[in-house]
């Protein structure tokens, strides 16, 4: 039996591999060629060959792979030695992307469009989604859409309706993380705290409020907050350097109030 071949493919081996490729498995072209199949699909897949489509569509420019279409080739080159193309999104953005990414449809609109669709304007749909399973969890009604949700921020400006601080969701593309939700400082609270997410049972506050808040319904919790400031003095530092260094309004969406 004949050793297995590594190393260096000569001319020959690589035209029979774009010859054989897109009919033959690698098992059977490494049988052909005295080598791993492992070797045969790297060695596909860094001349621009894949399973899954066929051998005649090497040039991608002008297809349309979601909301992409593709301009032309790209210069730029990546680690794999996958082919890049040139692509433009429905929107108007133009970037590259790496041939895999369109061909098995892991890349199908720009960063701008798959953000719109994480978000319906100032909300995350992932965290209104979180709040919709955590009230099935505990058994609460909800009958609010995330439209109300956002109306409801939006006339409130942006702002906590208890104490009037600044709120917002963080801009998940910073760190490329889209569920931060410890650092979002709005949170979604219902006023009886012993209802559900109904029309108007809920408001929007600062997350710390709804902490300190719990299950007290509005009017108690605000009895409460004045007793505090009247019974205990201020700190020394101003209200403003305090809510700074607790880190929780350096984070907002474009579309927050500043």
């Amino acid at each position: 039996m004949c050793e297995v071949r590594s190393g260096r493919w000569d001319d020959s081996e690589i035209e029979f591999l774009r010859s054989n490729y897109h009919e033959f498995s690698s098992v059977w072209i490494g049988e052909k060629l005295n080598r791993k199949p492992r070797s045969v699909t790297r060695k596909a897949n860094s001349i621009g060959l894949y399973k899954g489509y066929s051998k005649h569509t090497d040039d991608l420019t002008g297809k349309r792979f979601g909301k992409w279409t593709v301009l032309k080739r790209s210069c730029k080159k990546t680690s794999s030695s996958n082919t890049m193309w040139l692509c433009k999104c429905e929107c108007g953005n133009v970037s590259s992307v790496q041939r895999p990414s369109l061909v098995y449809g892991t890349s199908t609109k720009c960063t701008e469009c798959s953000r719109k669709i994480r978000h319906y304007k100032n909300i995350p749909r992932a965290y209104f989604s979180s709040i919709k399973k955590r009230a099935k969890r505990d058994d609460k009604p909800f009958d609010i859409t995330i439209e109300y949700a956002d109306e409801l921020y939006t006339a409130q400006g942006g702002r906590c309706i208890l104490c009037g601080v600044k709120i917002g969701f963080y801009d998940c593309k910073e760190d490329g993380k889209s569920r931060s939700f410890n650092k979002h400082t709005a949170s979604l609270d219902r006023i009886d705290s012993y209802g559900g997410y109904v029309i108007g049972n809920v408001q929007w506050v600062h997350k710390n409020i709804n902490v300190m808040k719990n299950t007290l319904e509005n009017s108690l919790f605000i009895c409460f907050c004045h007793l505090v400031s009247m019974h205990t003095p201020m700190p020394d530092k101003n209200m403003s350097e305090i809510i700074d260094e607790s880190h929780d309004v350096r984070f907002f969406t474009k579309q927050s109030y500043k």
